[in-house]
């Protein structure tokens, strides 16, 4: 998986965690106001308890989705390392001549 990949699957986990907490804080809205509106206190009680939970899920949810939404964080982003070689250095294995005239008067096959 490359970065990119982990990028948008992170990208998508917080959209998604925004979305639930926010549903999530609705429902617990409406749970605490129907706790007051109950007629029966044990409805009231369950509606409460609900709402709470809610509530609870809700928070933990925003919270997470804002912290991995902070710029930076887990993957931060760093410059590429490049190394930069100085012009005036050769390729190893193509290493000027010393000689030039000595090297352009060798023979493979010398004439005795």
């Amino acid at each position: 998986m490359t970065n990119t990949d982990t990028s948008i699957l992170l990208q998508a986990g917080i959209a998604l965690a925004l979305l639930m907490g926010t549903v999530l804080f609705i429902l617990a809205v409406v749970a605490f106001r129907r706790s007051r509106r109950e007629t029966f206190w044990r409805q009231r009680r369950r509606a409460g308890e609900r709402g709470l939970r809610y509530a609870a899920s809700s928070t933990v949810l925003l919270f997470l989705a804002g912290f991995f939404a902070l710029p930076g964080w887990p993957y931060p982003r760093r410059p590429p390392k490049v190394r930069m070689k100085p012009a005036s250095r050769h390729h190893p294995r193509r290493q000027p001549l010393a000689n030039a005239r000595t090297h352009a008067n060798f023979h493979i096959f010398p004439s005795t």
